[in-house]
């Protein structure tokens, strides 16, 4: 059930003045499409660091996807304001370039090489765009961000699935108390979960870190945790 009495969305520049979200969805899928569209004929599915996954989307003509789309309208319609946003695992910035255009302070973590040079082609190709740019977006390497600038942040992971057991990391751990909030995909946090069981047992490990479940989003198939100690010392439950 959606949490009520919540914060309204607060971007850096007035409402008024930005895209709306349907015409921010179409921008940034059409400057992915023909930049990487590009790059994959250059360089190869590997070499442009789409691979499999993003090659596909390319040809179909629309990056963004369901959960992206709906994490968007989450952070634009209905959470609290943060300082910052991390998109988690932000594959070629689609999600984190849509944020920036809305007005936000933005950290995009790709730990692939081959891919983080893909989004580092698409930071390149908007800072170079006539498209006016009402937010930021910082490009970091790793699979959490070594540093968050911002007192209040939230992190983004509709699809954090990758060959990897870092629930028994303590540095991985550690990086994800270092978040105020997380928004995650609970079928997809870590590995593949397809049993509710599954995805409960996904909750239930933030929550066993610190964080505390706030919100759930059923039509969008996200769950918003917050960090129960940045949440007392920052104040309020929003």
């Amino acid at each position: 059930m959606i949490a009520q009495n919540q914060q309204s969305f607060v971007p850096s520049v007035p409402v008024a003045e930005l895209p709306d979200t349907i015409e921010l969805i179409r921008e940034i899928d059409r400057a992915l499409i023909e930049l990487h569209g590009s790059r994959l004929a250059k360089l190869g599915i590997d070499g442009s660091g789409l691979f499999g996954h993003y090659a596909a989307l390319v040809a179909t003509g629309a990056i963004l996807r369901h959960n992206q789309i709906e994490a968007f309208k989450l952070v634009r319609e209905v959470l609290p304001a943060y300082d910052e946003y991390v998109v988690l695992r932000a594959g070629l910035g689609e999600l984190a370039f849509l944020l920036e255009r809305a007005g936000l302070r933005v950290i995009a973590c790709e730990p692939n090489v081959a891919r983080n040079g893909a989004l580092k082609a698409g930071l390149d190709a908007f800072a170079t765009s006539t498209s006016e740019r009402h937010g930021t977006v910082r490009i970091d390497n790793g699979f959490l961000p070594n540093r968050i600038d911002g007192q209040r942040s939230l992190a983004i992971a509709t699809d954090f699935v990758f060959d990897l057991p870092p629930e028994a990391d303590d540095v991985f751990c550690r990086g994800l108390l270092g978040l105020d909030s997380l928004l995650i995909n609970p079928r997809l946090f870590i590995r593949l979960r397809e049993s509710p069981s599954e995805q409960r047992a996904a909750i239930d490990f933030l929550c066993a870190l610190g964080f505390a479940e706030s919100a759930e989003f059923p039509q969008a198939g996200l769950v918003r945790v917050r960090n129960f100690d940045l949440r007392s010392a920052y104040g309020g439950d929003a």
